[in-house]
């Protein structure tokens, strides 16, 4: 079993990861933050802990359009807004 294989050291080793992980973050954060860079990011329904739902090309294009609806109504012009996407696979 999986868990047999996770020793105290393993689980010290991921702490430390984990610890060196959030230090970053943080750092990027900040970074951002003095120079005024915000992110936001979609995920679609039914991908990690969304509800299962039935997706469709055009519910994905409606949530695509709202979230962009949205950023550029909260920056009003102020700032330029790029738009970045990938695909997670494809059949």
């Amino acid at each position: 079993m999986l868990y047999v294989l996770i020793t105290e050291v393993s689980i010290k080793n991921l702490q430390l990861l984990l610890e060196q992980l959030i230090k970053i973050l943080c750092t990027v954060y900040v970074l951002h933050l003095k120079i005024k860079f915000y992110s936001s990011s979609l995920i679609d329904l039914d991908y990690g802990d969304s509800d299962i739902v039935e997706l469709s090309e055009e519910g994905v294009i409606m949530d695509s359009k709202y979230v962009l609806e949205w950023v550029m109504k909260k920056v009003n012009g102020s700032v330029p807004v790029f738009v970045w996407g990938h695909s997670l696979g494809t059949g």
